[in-house]
């Protein structure tokens, strides 16, 4: 393994949680990180279009395999995350057969607001995306034209449901130090 490559959600507002996250990481792991801030205003001519409130990367998290040139192994993790264990674990679990991983988990909100006050709403899957070991070499990724990464958000979120019917790997972040 020569190194992690890692894409993180970025967010101005939560800019003390993305650092800690990636000291997080820095102090636990056992190979090199090559790390990936997805804020906004790096990623040219790129544009979030959501208007429900949510964080800075609702959507640009799926534009990982296109970041990573649709090559090796990437990984995903939001912002406001704590790393508890190397990342090297997470990474022995790829799987060259999979397109993606996730932790699948029946997740139900609690509080009927998150943070900066949005409303916290219930949907499928909810939260399976917070963190993703993406195969970003998968032909299902390849699949995707480059101009659709660049401009059709929507499809982000349809194509990474498509990849979750596909039967994946079932990791659980707890079991490797992720909260």
């Amino acid at each position: 393994m020569n190194k992690a490559k890692i894409f993180i959600g970025f967010d101005q507002r939560e800019a003390c949680a993305y650092h800690t996250f990636v000291q997080s990481l820095i102090n636990h792991s056992s190979i090199p990180l090559d790390i990936t801030p997805l804020c906004l205003k790096s990623l040219a001519g790129y544009k979030e279009l959501h208007r429900d409130g949510g964080n800075d990367f609702v959507y640009s998290r799926f534009l990982s395999p296109f970041l990573n040139n649709f090559d090796g192994w990437a990984i995903y993790a939001d912002g406001d995350m704590v790393c508890q264990a190397d990342i090297l674990e997470l990474l022995k679990l790829k799987d060259d057969s999979k397109a993606v991983m996730v932790a699948k988990h029946n997740y139900q909100t609690k509080q009927s607001k998150k943070y900066f006050n949005n409303k916290n709403e219930n949907y499928p899957k909810k939260n399976w995306s917070s963190v993703i070991l993406w195969n970003c070499s998968h032909p299902k990724h390849k699949s995707l034209l480059q101009s659709s990464y660049k401009t059709n958000q929507a499809n982000f979120y349809i194509d990474f449901l498509g990849l979750m019917r596909m039967k994946l790997e079932k990791f659980l972040l707890n079991g490797i130090g992720w909260h």
